[in-house]
């Protein structure tokens, strides 16, 4: 019954962590063992002023890292475009994103098959 809930009904959850929360919504959130979080259908992920939307995301609530199988956009302090598939690490700012088109330290349009943010 439980189960039945988190699916039919838009969830959101906060996720505190030190100082900033992370906040998901979604249409369907499961939550699996080790600290992973599965969410589907219109997600957005938000911390501070870091955005992630999505149809799917994969979170790692203990690393804080956002695992993205199909298409999403992300918005940070230093670039927001769109990839293909990819993940973003909300603590410490890093990120792998593929088939990446966007503005990259706000002022660099880029459009490249990868992307690595160190």
């Amino acid at each position: 019954m439980e189960r039945v809930l988190i699916i039919t009904i838009l969830l959101l959850i906060t996720l505190s962590f030190g100082q900033e929360k992370v906040i998901i919504e979604s249409d369907k959130l499961e939550r699996e063992k080790d600290n992973i979080v599965i969410a589907e259908g219109n997600v957005v992920i938000t911390s501070g002023d870091k955005i992630l939307k999505s149809e799917k995301v994969i979170y790692d609530s203990e690393k804080k890292i956002a695992t993205v199988p199909v298409k999403f956009y992300i918005k940070t302090n230093t670039f927001e475009g769109t990839g293909s598939h990819g993940w973003y690490d909300f603590e410490n700012d890093l990120a792998e994103v593929f088939d990446y088109q966007g503005k990259v330290d706000n002022q660099y349009y880029v459009r490249g098959r990868y992307l690595k943010k160190e």
